[in-house]
Protein backbone atom coordinates (compact mmCIF):
# COMPACT_ATOMS: atom_id res chain seq x y z
CA UNK A 1 0.00 0.00 0.00
CA UNK A 2 1.50 3.29 -1.12
CA UNK A 3 0.83 6.26 1.18
CA UNK A 4 2.75 8.75 -0.93
CA UNK A 5 0.70 11.92 -1.50
CA UNK A 6 1.28 13.67 -4.81
CA UNK A 7 2.63 17.18 -4.35
CA UNK A 8 3.18 19.80 -7.03
CA UNK A 9 6.81 19.94 -8.20
CA UNK A 10 7.13 23.66 -7.48
CA UNK A 11 5.98 23.27 -3.86
CA UNK A 12 8.85 23.32 -1.36
CA UNK A 13 8.83 20.54 1.22
CA UNK A 14 8.13 22.81 4.20
CA UNK A 15 4.89 24.27 2.80
CA UNK A 16 1.48 22.63 3.05
CA UNK A 17 0.05 24.10 -0.14
CA UNK A 18 0.74 26.53 -2.95
CA UNK A 19 -1.18 29.36 -1.28
CA UNK A 20 0.96 29.14 1.87
CA UNK A 21 4.12 29.20 -0.24
CA UNK A 22 2.87 32.23 -2.22
CA UNK A 23 1.93 34.15 0.93
CA UNK A 24 5.29 33.36 2.54
CA UNK A 25 7.10 34.59 -0.56
CA UNK A 26 5.03 37.79 -0.54
CA UNK A 27 5.79 38.40 3.14
CA UNK A 28 9.48 37.76 2.53
CA UNK A 29 9.53 40.27 -0.34
CA UNK A 30 7.83 42.94 1.79
CA UNK A 31 10.32 42.36 4.61
CA UNK A 32 13.19 42.63 2.12
CA UNK A 33 11.80 45.89 0.70
CA UNK A 34 11.34 47.37 4.17
CA UNK A 35 14.91 46.51 5.19
CA UNK A 36 16.20 48.10 1.98
CA UNK A 37 14.21 51.26 2.72
CA UNK A 38 15.64 51.36 6.24
CA UNK A 39 19.20 50.79 5.02
CA UNK A 40 19.16 53.39 2.26
CA UNK A 41 17.10 55.80 4.35
CA UNK A 42 19.80 55.60 7.02
CA UNK A 43 22.54 56.16 4.45
CA UNK A 44 20.80 59.21 2.98
CA UNK A 45 20.15 60.56 6.46
CA UNK A 46 23.81 60.15 7.44
CA UNK A 47 24.88 61.85 4.19
CA UNK A 48 22.48 64.74 4.82
CA UNK A 49 23.62 65.21 8.41
CA UNK A 50 27.33 65.16 7.54
CA UNK A 51 26.77 67.49 4.60
CA UNK A 52 24.90 69.93 6.87
CA UNK A 53 27.67 69.76 9.49
CA UNK A 54 30.55 70.18 6.98
CA UNK A 55 29.39 72.23 3.98
CA UNK A 56 32.90 73.53 3.18
CA UNK A 57 34.36 70.04 3.07
CA UNK A 58 31.69 68.87 0.61
CA UNK A 59 32.14 71.98 -1.53
CA UNK A 60 35.91 71.47 -1.74
CA UNK A 61 35.57 67.73 -2.35
CA UNK A 62 33.32 68.20 -5.38
CA UNK A 63 36.16 70.00 -7.16
CA UNK A 64 38.13 66.74 -7.25
CA UNK A 65 35.42 64.65 -8.89
CA UNK A 66 35.90 63.46 -12.47
CA UNK A 67 32.74 63.79 -14.56
CA UNK A 68 33.92 61.20 -17.10
CA UNK A 69 34.30 58.54 -14.39
CA UNK A 70 30.86 59.41 -13.04
CA UNK A 71 29.39 59.13 -16.53
CA UNK A 72 31.11 55.79 -17.11
CA UNK A 73 29.82 54.48 -13.77
CA UNK A 74 26.27 55.54 -14.67
CA UNK A 75 26.46 53.85 -18.08
CA UNK A 76 27.76 50.62 -16.50
CA UNK A 77 24.96 50.58 -13.89
CA UNK A 78 22.21 51.27 -16.42
CA UNK A 79 23.61 48.65 -18.82
CA UNK A 80 23.72 46.12 -16.00
CA UNK A 81 20.09 46.81 -15.10
CA UNK A 82 18.98 46.49 -18.72
CA UNK A 83 20.79 43.19 -19.24
CA UNK A 84 19.27 41.74 -16.05
CA UNK A 85 15.78 42.86 -17.09
CA UNK A 86 16.26 41.29 -20.52
CA UNK A 87 17.59 38.07 -18.99
CA UNK A 88 14.51 37.83 -16.78
CA UNK A 89 12.22 38.47 -19.74
CA UNK A 90 13.91 35.82 -21.88
CA UNK A 91 13.75 33.39 -18.97
CA UNK A 92 9.99 34.01 -18.69
CA UNK A 93 9.46 33.16 -22.36
CA UNK A 94 11.78 30.13 -22.07
CA UNK A 95 14.61 31.34 -24.34
CA UNK A 96 17.53 29.70 -22.55
CA UNK A 97 20.30 30.77 -24.95
CA UNK A 98 19.24 34.41 -24.80
CA UNK A 99 18.90 34.22 -21.02
CA UNK A 100 22.43 32.84 -20.66
CA UNK A 101 23.83 35.47 -23.03
CA UNK A 102 22.34 38.34 -21.03
CA UNK A 103 23.46 36.84 -17.72
CA UNK A 104 27.06 36.74 -18.94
Amino acid sequence: MNHHIARPEHLAHHFNDTEQQRESAKLGMWIFLLTEILLFGGLFLAYSVYRAWNPDMFYNAHKHLDISLGTLNTVVLISSSVTMALAIRFMQIDKKKHTAAFLL
